[in-house]
């Protein structure tokens, strides 16, 4: 078959065709594949302090309805972390329970190996039909990725979707080689980059490499220049129309945190006082011990009285006790 460039094209049997032929191999290693995953699963499973995060903002985004973490005073809205894979925990929690990560890391692993036979077709639409079954071997025994899936992270589906906008942006380029209008792939593509960007900032970087490469193809196809030209609008702006509500939303929320934090006295968080009482309690730094365990104390019921009243009644405090220790004879 030849393009509309005038070069000759290589067809390559459907990715199908190709695991009906070794289904027995692809059998196998799947199976190879959920046996390495699961082992990970039950010996090395890792929920981390980011995983929590991901979890707060999920439950508070189900059951109140506001992207946000809990805080001392209820729950604010955040914008540290991009919102796909809360939604994601979001879905799970829905389906499975509040809370059941090992649900979470079942669907995880399922979706590792789902993404390994994207690779294959990946490797069967830019090398050759007989890449196919080294790229998934390879994708499918990967101890790298297969460790990603056991942690409730944003890696597992990042990798996922980074692999179906590969393998979309091939079938497009292939098709227009062949003089045809794959609109169905670059929409894919499209929506693949949306979700990668969603999932982790640096998804962006996977635009930015398509969009070079598309040039590289401007300039080296004019025959099928317009039909690229088209497809890389359409990509571009599917890949970038989830991220104007999310700019709208945190630019409204910024406003409205701003607005409540000046109407709020310059408490200090509770966190940081509950980690500076603590270190209070392990003693400071002084040479006798009587005086260690006084400044202990004081500073104990300083921080008390911060957390209780705020820090313009604990300075009063303060104060007073300096003022009547002063009067006491014998001090």
């Amino acid at each position: 078959m030849r393009s509309p460039a005038g070069n000759s094209v290589k067809t390559v049997p459907p990715f199908w065709h190709i695991v009906l032929e070794a289904r027995g191999f692809f059998l196998l290693v799947t199976l190879a594949a959920f046996a390495l995953r699961l082992v990970f699963y039950f010996k090395f499973p890792h929920v981390t302090g980011d995983s929590l995060i991901y979890g707060d903002i999920a439950k508070n985004w189900l059951d109140r309805g506001t992207f946000g973490l809990t805080h001392a005073d209820g729950i604010r809205p955040t914008l540290i972390r991009l919102p796909a894979y809360p939604a994601f925990l979001a879905a799970c929690f829905a389906l499975f329970g509040r809370e059941h990560y090992n649900a979470v890391l079942l669907v995880q692993i399922i979706i590792d190996v789902v993404g390994c036979f994207f690779i294959a077709d990946l490797a069967r639409r830019t090398v050759s039909s007989r890449a196919t079954q080294f790229a998934f071997l390879l994708a499918a025994l990967c101890p790298f990725t297969a460790n990603y899936t056991v942690a409730p992270l944003t890696e597992t589906l990042s990798i996922f979707f980074v692999a179906v906008a590969l393998d979309a942006a091939a079938a497009g380029f292939n098709a227009s080689e062949q003089g045809r209008y794959a609109w169905s792939g670059w929409t894919c593509c499209g929506v693949a980059i949306s979700c990668s960007i969603l999932l982790r900032p640096d998804g962006g970087i996977l635009l930015i490499a398509f969009g070079l490469y598309l040039l590289y193809r401007l300039s080296r196809r004019p025959l099928v220049r317009v039909h690229l030209f088209w497809a890389g609008v359409l990509v571009l702006a599917i890949s970038l129309a989830p991220l104007v509500p999310w700019t709208v939303r945190n630019w409204r929320d910024s406003i409205a945190s701003s607005r409540w934090s000046r109407s709020q006295p310059a408490i200090p968080m509770s966190f940081l006082l509950t980690a500076l009482k603590s270190g209070c309690e392990r003693g400071l730094p002084t040479t006798s011990p009587r005086k260690r365990s006084t400044g202990r104390f004081r500073m104990t019921r300083l921080i008390s009285a911060c957390c209780r009243r705020g820090p313009l009644t604990a300075q009063r405090n303060t104060r007073r006790q300096r003022q009547s220790s002063t009067s006491m004879p014998g001090r």
